[in-house]
């Protein structure tokens, strides 16, 4: 991209860091290492188990050559200060994620979750008030293109494509 306007930030890539290293994260980061790796990269990853940690990092290196810097849960706040991520990305379980959503906020992160952002109201207002008193952004994501229901009306009921597509657009 080039510079317009001053905005120095256009011409480079947008820095994520990923919590939560469990089945649904491959998805997540999958698409910042591989499908979108010219406008993103991947700076950290953090777990609260090493050998998971460990996985996803070599992983990663095997599709890339990149190695990921790794960190356990407890050193979340040195990751942030240390890699600088634009945006962390939340894929722990459920009900951590106002803790890691609210932290990556108040040290200067916009944040992107998959559903639910949190598991009850105490929770979620916490988040609200958090983003309201830091200024920054948090996006809840929902990926339900590849459950067996998504895929049945995606086919159609004899692979008919097409009306399958308008059935899906429908809302039906």
């Amino acid at each position: 991209m080039s510079q317009t306007n001053g905005n120095s930030h256009l011409n480079r890539k947008t820095r994520y860091a990923q919590v939560g290293l469990g089945g649904r994260h491959a998805m997540f980061r999958d698409a910042v290492v591989g499908d979108f790796s010219e406008q993103c990269e991947m700076v950290a990853m953090c777990d609260l188990n090493e050998g998971r940690l460990n996985l996803s990092i070599d992983q990663v290196a095997e599709r890339t050559g990149q190695r990921i810097p790794g960190y356990l849960a407890e050193d979340f706040d040195r990751m942030i200060g240390e890699t600088k991520p634009d945006c962390v990305i939340v894929t722990s379980r459920d009900s951590t994620h106002d803790g890691y959503i609210c932290r990556a906020m108040e040290l200067g992160c916009d944040v992107i979750t998959e559903k639910p952002m949190t598991i009850d109201e105490v929770r979620c207002q916490r988040i609200i008030d958090t983003q309201k008193a830091t200024g920054h952004k948090v996006t809840v994501t929902f990926n339900y293109r590849y459950s067996p229901p998504q895929r049945w009306r995606y086919r159609g009921f004899h692979g008919d494509r097409k009306n399958a597509t308008a059935f899906y657009r429908q809302g039906t």
